[in-house]
């Protein structure tokens, strides 16, 4: 008859290492966990960067165009930026709801 051997201390050893270890993987400061975190919050500011890469293009195109000095766009930029008008005109103002 064959006898089974009790698992033994070094066996119980092993397996607490191996939790431990898995564990340490999973949750330490440099982890998976740490790691999925950072990836999701790279993924953000790339996301914002093109953002900001955007509206920066826009803006210096439309400086370049103020720069140039093209009458209609100075006229387009007072009238919608800063509520401007000409002599004699009446501004009428229409809501959204």
């Amino acid at each position: 008859m064959s006898e089974h051997k009790k698992p033994g201390l070094v066996t119980y050893g092993f397996v607490i290492f191996i939790v431990l270890l898995g564990l340490y993987i999973l949750f330490n400061s440099d982890g998976y966990f740490k790691h999925n975190e950072m990836k999701g919050k790279l993924e953000e500011l790339r996301l914002e960067l093109d953002t900001l890469r955007t509206e920066n293009r826009r803006l210096k195109e439309e400086i370049d165009s103020l720069q140039k000095q093209y009458d209609a766009k100075i006229e387009q930029v007072a009238r919608e930026k800063h509520n401007m008008k000409k002599e004699n005109e009446k501004m009428i103002r229409i809501e959204k709801k």
